[in-house]
């Protein structure tokens, strides 16, 4: 590889990973049913000594809940690192085939190229939204209906 490109690679690559990890930084949780369902998702408003509200002015009684979890899902993580990852690369292959054109001028070989950084910044994009759901350790919460659970969980919550 070129070191020019490793110049602009690595700080590309601190970029998304620092994005996905900007993601989740405001109390996002996941909430299921007694039966294991999930039920809704969202951001945190408040927490009482009864209920959860969330962002969208829901609230869900903790009697109703049978477990929270915190953070997003690897899916979340991995797609939008894949994305964010295809786009950059794709991007940066087209400037660098701008940059150096074939002498040709062949359009699928343009394509081609753009491509192949498209489907390799996605690797790349994917691998790091892994590391950072790897890295910020979602919290699993049993509630099950019990009240005492859900002032562990409102404690542990308000303490963080």
């Amino acid at each position: 590889m070129k070191p020019y490109l490793i110049k602009i690679l690595i700080p590309v690559i601190a970029l998304m990973l620092g994005l996905s990890g900007m993601a989740q930084q405001h109390g996002f949780v996941r909430i299921f049913d007694l039966q294991g369902k999930k039920i809704y998702k969202g951001h945190v408003i408040s927490i009482t000594d009864s209920s959860l509200t969330l962002k969208d002015n829901v609230t869900f009684m903790a009697t109703e809940i049978g477990m929270i979890k915190t953070k997003r899902s690897a899916g979340h993580n991995i797609g939008w690192g894949a994305a964010i990852g295809a786009a950059t690369f794709a991007g940066l292959t087209a400037a660098f085939y701008a940059l150096y054109p074939d002498d040709d001028n062949d359009f699928a070989l343009a394509a081609t190229v753009i491509f192949s950084g498209a489907a390799i910044g996605a690797g790349v994009g994917a691998a790091g939204g892994l590391v950072s759901f790897v890295i910020k350790k979602s919290k699993t919460y049993e509630i099950n209906g019990d009240l005492d659970n859900w002032m562990a969980f409102k404690d542990k919550m308000e303490n963080k």
